[in-house]
């Protein structure tokens, strides 16, 4: 099993960037709906 630390920064970049990317479909589909 991996802890955090040991991911290192590129784990935590690639962690953030799923994160934003996630976040901005979620967006992106409840304004469709909206509409």
């Amino acid at each position: 099993m991996t802890s955090a630390a040991s991911l290192g920064l590129e784990g935590w970049l690639w962690a953030g960037a799923t994160a934003v990317v996630v976040v901005l479909l979620v967006l992106g589909v409840t304004r469709k709906n909206r509409k």
